[in-house]
């Protein structure tokens, strides 16, 4: 049972970190994440819904706030949701797009383990009191 929860948490900790990161770097380099979003979106015809288009600006903002509520355990099942539609959704649209297959395999394999987080959360209520470690 310790060992399900130190992966739980070594996957909770690890997904949050590399949300961190992505949008931090997407940040930094926000002009060229903007013009590069919009030459990708003028060149696809599945992402032609214009709400997409307004929040994929923000989506690097809304990627960190998820990633740091992710690792604080801040509304975690909520976070988790979310985190998980996001992952899933990123992932089918990199396949359908024909995005490069390396990416695409990095967040098929991230979208698992948050769908793995999601359905195995039960030990947030059941083991809150006791020590991970």
């Amino acid at each position: 049972m310790r060992l399900e929860v130190l992966s739980h948490i070594v996957i909770k900790f690890l997904i949050g970190l590399f949300m961190l990161a992505q949008s931090l770097y997407h940040i930094v380099i926000y002009g060229m994440y903007v013009s590069n979003l919009g030459m990708y979106l003028r060149s696809t015809k599945i992402l032609n819904n214009e709400l997409f288009q307004l929040i994929a600006p923000l989506f690097p903002f809304i990627e960190f706030a998820l990633g740091l509520m992710l690792i604080l355990e801040v509304y975690y099942k909520e976070t988790m949701m979310i985190t998980t539609i996001i992952f899933c959704s990123v992932t089918i649209t990199y396949f359908f797009t024909d995005y490069q297959i390396s990416n695409s395999l990095l967040m098929l394999l991230v979208s698992l383990l948050s769908i793995w987080l999601f359905v195995n959360r039960s030990y947030v209520y059941k083991h809150k009191k006791l020590s991970y470690l």
